[in-house]
């Protein structure tokens, strides 16, 4: 008897592994790979495939094995960059539902200043070059393609080798403060021009205040890309 004990315990444990690896839990490995493959159908259009790292889960979760093909989705206010979580559902009897945290990391090509950069100075082609950059560092954007950059004016001064904002880039002025400018107003079908003096700087599509001459009044108007002004009468 004194034998016999270990022999049957031993015997149980091993039936419990048999049936967890038969199909009687679900195997969390799988779970983990679902979840990462949900965060790369996301980004199967980039050209640099994402690195994806789904995080390990609770070794002690018993979950029972899924008899139909498990369902995979982004929670609300989840990202699909950097630290985020995917929910894995099973939707068969019994169901289950789990959250993986999931780290996704995506590389691409970024402007960087060359040298040190002014600002106010409109950016050329030597000004700034691509460097690969992880994505999810930068939260504030970024800028991919240099024809968004070049001829474009620095809104603020830049270091050599920093990553050129969105934010930090405009368009070249096309209108500056005290200027004769042309006021387009439209109203009805109708439109109407007019000399008028500009009350501010601005580039195309900025909204700048402008005197009507006639009416001594100053109204806002949009720049167009030819440098003029239109209003809304």
């Amino acid at each position: 008897m004194t034998l016999l004990r270990p022999i049957l315990l031993l015997c149980c444990l091993f039936a419990a592994e048999v049936l967890a690896a038969d199909g009687g839990y679900q195997n969390l490995a799988g779970i983990r790979r679902a979840a990462a493959q949900h965060v790369a159908g996301l980004h199967g259009a980039r050209a640099h495939p994402p690195q994806i790292t789904a995080g390990e889960l609770d070794p002690r979760l018993r979950l029972a094995a899924c008899a139909t093909p498990l369902q995979t989705f982004l929670p609300a206010g989840a990202r699909a960059q950097g630290n985020t979580t995917v929910g894995v559902r099973c939707n068969a009897q019994p169901p289950w539902q789990v959250y993986v945290p999931v780290m996704v990391r995506i590389f691409d090509q970024v402007l960087v200043a060359t040298r040190p950069l002014p600002r106010g100075i409109p950016l050329t082609r030597d000004d700034v070059r691509l460097v690969e950059r992880d994505l999810t560092t930068l939260p504030f954007g970024y800028v991919s393609d240099p024809a968004q950059a070049v001829g474009n004016q620095l809104k603020q001064p830049l270091t050599a080798g920093s990553v050129l904002l969105p934010s930090q880039i405009e368009g070249p002025r096309l209108v500056r403060r005290g200027d004769s400018v042309i006021i387009i107003g439209s109203s009805a079908g109708l439109t109407v021009r007019m000399q008028g003096q500009a009350m501010g700087d601005g580039a195309a599509g900025d909204w700048i205040k402008v005197r009507n001459p006639l009416t001594k009044k100053e109204v806002s108007g949009q720049v167009t890309p030819e440098g003029r002004v239109q209003v809304n009468l």
